[in-house]
């Protein structure tokens, strides 16, 4: 099965971005978008961009994956510098 995550764009770099999730940063295609920006949330799928979301529902989607994930880790947001993170 193949998911598509919610991702911020960090930097743009012609038809590529650096995008993370929760720390976690990976390089994609961007061509599928019109004028991707340092800031964007976009939708990831197989290593492309394929779509804008706004902030407030991306954040939704990750709550909804951390909810409902049997790995709910990789959803969660890291610690705060200087916490342990819980097991």
């Amino acid at each position: 099965m193949c998911l598509a995550v919610p991702m911020k764009i960090l930097a743009v770099e012609g038809e590529t971005a650096r995008v993370s999730l929760h720390g976690l940063e990976q390089e994609i295609d961007v061509r599928l978008l019109d004028n991707p920006a340092p800031g964007d949330y976009v939708i990831v799928h197989a290593g492309f961009a394929i779509s804008r979301l706004d902030p407030e529902e991306a954040r939704k989607t990750l709550e909804l994956f951390r909810k409902y994930s049997p790995d709910r880790e990789c959803f969660s947001p890291p610690p705060s510098p200087g916490e342990r993170p819980t097991p």
